[in-house]
């Protein structure tokens, strides 16, 4: 859990089960993070001493320093790259740092300002980064969008970087947005959103679609958080508005708002969607809580069926799945629990196995169980792997 209010230290609060406890040695403002693949926990810190940011926080409870100040998001890129934008609370550009770049390999940091050769920032105040393949999304505190080709090799400053193509109020007709001054990047299939003090602007490859507030729109004209969902609608938090559902609905969408007493505030400054890909949870001015949507949105009532049940690899595509709706995320296990494949994007009706592990062997025969996370909630189904001579 981070928080970021005013006046208030730590930032860091961990839940053991019965109490929230702060980590020792991390004293700093803690405006994001970001789990590492070994366990660690990478901080987004602001306002912190000379001598740099308590960046990294390991499993062991040791905290290690960097050079990158005055950070607001991070993400890593396919590679395991990591990608910082610097800002500054208050207006101060002296303080801001732009983008900071970190390299998987060699853990070396590289810094890109609006004076760094070879880049073409327009301001040091960053608010929210987007590194997707060989494109990182730039957003800035006041001047929009730069999408920037890092070229095939999709590392910073070097020979083959391609072009920096920003977005903004004034561009043209597919490069224009709702506001210039960004709050949140976010990404879902090829369609990136983008948060702002005004609105969201969504771009698709080939057109840009502007979400304002008002009666058949957000509650809200700042967003501070969103989450896109693989149906192609979104959670969005609002200043002091709330937290809305947007359901695709033909080629809009469909607004449903929460608020207290859903919510113990009624301002959302932080979203998490919970790993059942279902229940979002929320970070409010006033406290935490979470929100599960109903089948009244679409959910099916219908049993969960594999088929065809048994399977014969040799005999067959494979294993599908119906009895949910939407899309659905999950694994394959044996009967001992361990996890022989996972599955994510699932549509019903999609083949979701072929008989083997992660490694492409075939898996011997018997009886496996297929855990799946849907709007429906969490479940399973069994479904039998056999040998026998294939049937007419």
């Amino acid at each position: 859990l981070s928080h970021a209010a005013s006046g208030t230290l730590p930032m860091i609060q961990t839940f053991t089960g019965s109490a929230w406890l702060p980590p020792q040695n991390v004293s700093d403002w803690t405006f994001d993070l970001l789990y590492a693949p070994a366990g660690d926990l990478w901080l987004a810190q602001c306002c912190c001493g000379e001598n740099g940011c308590d960046l990294r926080l390991r499993s062991d409870g040791s905290t290690e320093s960097g050079p990158p100040r005055n950070l607001r998001d991070i993400a890593y890129d396919p590679n395991g790259h990591l990608w910082c934008a610097s800002d500054q609370a208050a207006d101060n550009e002296e303080y801001a740092q732009g983008v900071w770049f970190r390299r998987a390999e060699t853990g070396e940091w590289t810094q890109i300002t609006v004076s760094t050769p070879g880049g073409q920032l327009l301001r040091n105040r960053i608010r929210a980064i987007l590194p997707l393949g060989r494109f990182v999304w730039i957003g800035y505190s006041d001047q929009g969008v730069h999408r920037w080709d890092l070229g095939r090799d999709q590392l910073p400053l070097t020979a083959d970087d391609g072009p920096w193509v920003r977005y903004f109020t004034e561009g043209t007709a597919s490069r224009t947005l709702i506001s210039d001054d960004i709050t949140r990047l976010a990404v879902e299939g090829d369609r990136v959103w983008v948060g702002t003090t005004a609105g969201i602007t969504l771009i698709d490859p080939d057109d840009v679609t502007q979400i304002g507030s008002g009666f058949f729109g957000l509650p809200s004209s700042v967003v501070n958080d969103l989450v896109p969902l693989r149906d192609g609608g979104a959670w969005v938090a609002t200043a002091n508005a709330g937290v809305t559902r947007m359901i695709p609905d033909g080629d809009g969408f469909v607004f449903e708002t929460h608020g207290p007493p859903d919510l113990p505030h009624p301002n959302v400054e932080a979203l998490a969607l919970d790993p059942d890909g279902r229940t979002l949870w929320t970070g409010t001015t006033r406290g935490l809580a979470s929100i599960t949507p109903t089948s009244s949105s679409g959910a099916s009532d219908e049993p969960l069926v594999a088929y065809p049940n048994p399977f014969i690899p040799d005999c067959g595509e494979g294993v599908r799945l119906l009895g949910f709706s939407g899309v659905g995320d999950g694994v394959i296990v044996d009967l001992s629990g361990t996890v022989i494949r996972r599955f994510q994007g699932l549509l019903p009706g999609d083949r979701v196995w072929d008989g083997t592990d992660d490694a492409g062997d075939p898996v011997a025969p018997g009886v496996y169980w297929i855990r799946l996370a849907s709007p429906e909630g969490m479940r399973g189904v069994g479904v039998g792997i056999g040998d026998g001579p294939c049937t007419e």
